[in-house]
C-alpha cells in the first residue's frame, strides 16, 4: 500500500494561492476598516450649521413664490385697477391681508428688518400708500385691522431712512404709486416694462 502524499496538481496550486490571496485582502480590508473607525473615534464629524440668514431668505423666497403665482398676479391686477380708480374691492382686501400676514412671519421669525428692506420694500410701501383713502373710511371698531402691515411699513421706512439719512424718502410719491399701480393692474411685476420712474429706488427683487 503506498503511503506517499500524491504530488499536488496545478489546478490545486492554483486553488490554494488563490485563497491566500483573499485571506490576505480580506485581512488588509479588516484592518483599514479598524484603521478608519479609530479615526472617526478621535475626529468626530460635526454637524452642518443651519444659518439664520439662509433660513430668513428661504421664508422670504416662499412668500415671493405665492406673491408672483399666477392667481396672486390675476388678483394683484384686479386689485391695483381698483385703487387707481379709488374705489375698494375684495381684491384689494385680499392684497392688503397678504401683506399683513408677511408683517406677521416677519416679526413672528424676527427676519433682519435690513433684508425685508431688500426684498419687500417698494410693494409693501405703494399698497400701503394707495389704500390710505380706504383706511380713513374704517369703522373705528377696525382699527386694528392691518395692525402688523402698519408695523411692517413703519419698519421698512425707518430703514430706508437709516440708508439714506435725513434726506430719505419715508415712502414713495404719488406719481411713483401711480406707475406702480399701471404695472400691477397690467399683470406685470415692478420693472418689467421699463415704464417705472427714474427715481424709484433699486431693491434686489420686488416681492
Amino acid at each position: 500500500m503506498n503511503l506517499s502524499t500524491p504530488a499536488e496538481s496545478p489546478a490545486s496550486k492554483a486553488f490554494l494561492w488563490g485563497a491566500g490571496v483573499l485571506l490576505i485582502a480580506a485581512a488588509g480590508g479588516a484592518l483599514a476598516a479598524l484603521a478608519v473607525t479609530l479615526w472617526l473615534l478621535g475626529h468626530p464629524l460635526q454637524p452642518l450649521e443651519r444659518g439664520t440668514n439662509s433660513e430668513e431668505l428661504q421664508i422670504l423666497w416662499q412668500l415671493e413664490a405665492e406673491w408672483d403665482s399666477e392667481a396672486m398676479i390675476d388678483r394683484r391686477a384686479e386689485a391695483g385697477s381698483a385703487l387707481l380708480e379709488q374705489r375698494g374691492a375684495v381684491a384689494v382686501e385680499e392684497i392688503l391681508r397678504f401683506l399683513d400676514e408677511v408683517g406677521y412671519v416677519v416679526r413672528k421669525y424676527e427676519i433682519d428688518q435690513e433684508l425685508v428692506w431688500y426684498r419687500l420694500y417698494w410693494p409693501v410701501v405703494c399698497y400701503w400708500k394707495a389704500s390710505e383713502f380706504l383706511r380713513r373710511t374704517e369703522p373705528r371698531g377696525n382699527l386694528q385691522r392691518y395692525v402688523h402691515l402698519r408695523s411692517l411699513v413703519d419698519a421698512l421706512q425707518a430703514v430706508e431712512q437709516q440708508r439714506f439719512g435725513a434726506s430719505g424718502r419715508v415712502g414713495p410719491t404719488p406719481d411713483q404709486v401711480r406707475d406702480f399701480l399701471l404695472n400691477e393692474a397690467r399683470g406685470r411685476s415692478r420693472g418689467e416694462d421699463g415704464g417705472e420712474a427714474s427715481d424709484e429706488p433699486a431693491y434686489m427683487t420686488p416681492l
